[in-house]
């Protein structure tokens, strides 16, 4: 939500807190033995580097997932990406670098579309200090409106900005095949029937946004050892993606509702081995 690596480092410093010698103190006590890695540091799982990559590295395991759960050929796909931030130019990237043609982007100052797909890197590099792209660099794109962006027949949609930008007023508008919410909260519970009943298949935030947390997770748990920890989280993304995707389909409801269910069964879970004693472990 805006936070960056070097905010959540500043936090642990100035409150003098590593997290990971925390959670191996709290193992330690109930009798698990772990050792993260010889000079292996908070710090350096919350590096610049690691932030970025985890910032698009759930979205995109999610994505590649339900294509191949609904045999879409990525490198014949198109994408428009509502939202050109830290997620959003992340998800770009990796998009852009699967084949996917992004015919459309935007920034708070609006979108731009270019038909034959657009150079993300190019306009990466012509992004002004406050995030937006100079638009005097940019030649032979059409402008839209945001609104306008949300509505183009795209199989990929990316909304990656603010919330509540898919609602009642505009989801019988959406042609995407594919949501893929990066943003917090995106879509409104209304437009989700709505796109359900369109065939419009949404992959919640909540469930493809948690690689950043997964991953830390994993390792901070003893799952995972940082030189593993991106293959481990993919697994269990993968996993995830699948189930709520094949039981909205098996069950004709959102995959929002399913997804909401099956977290709700898990927290029950692990706290249920919490109050027992039990080694909690990681149900995704």
């Amino acid at each position: 939500m805006g936070i960056y690596a070097e905010d959540v480092r500043a936090m642990y410093s100035h409150i003098k807190l590593d997290p990971l010698e925390r959670v191996l103190t709290r193992l330690r006590e109930r009798g698990v033995q772990y050792e993260i890695g010889q000079g292996v540091r908070a710090n350096d799982l919350l590096s610049d580097q690691n932030m970025e990559t985890t910032a698009g590295f759930g979205l995109m395991e999610s994505l590649l997932e339900t294509a191949e759960l609904i045999d879409l050929p990525l490198e014949r796909a198109t994408a428009a990406v509502h939202g050109f931030g830290t997620v959003g130019s992340e998800i770009a990237k990796l998009l852009h670098d699967r084949g996917v043609k992004i015919t459309a982007v935007a920034d708070a100052e609006g979108a731009i579309y270019r038909e034959e797909g657009l150079d993300i890197y190019q306009l990466l590099s012509i992004r002004k200090p406050n995030g937006c792209m100079d638009r005097e660099k940019i030649a032979q794109v059409q402008q839209l409106t945001h609104e306008e962006l949300l509505q183009l027949p795209v199989d990929l949609l990316i909304p990656a900005s603010v919330s509540q930008v898919i609602h009642e007023g505009n989801a019988h508008s959406i042609q995407a095949k594919i949501i893929v919410e990066a943003a917090n909260m995106p879509t409104t519970q209304e437009a989700d029937e709505i796109l359900r009943e369109k065939g419009v298949m949404v992959l919640p935030d909540f469930m493809v946004n948690a690689g950043s947390a997964l991953s830390f997770g994993l390792i901070i748990t003893g799952e995972a050892l940082p030189q593993n920890m991106w293959t481990e989280s993919a697994k269990r993304i993968r996993r995830m993606v699948r189930t709520v995707l094949t039981q909205s389909i098996e069950q004709q409801e959102p995959t929002r509702i399913v997804a909401l269910a099956l977290a709700s069964a898990h927290l029950q879970q692990m706290l249920y081995k919490e109050r027992s004693g039990s080694e909690i472990t990681a149900s995704v």
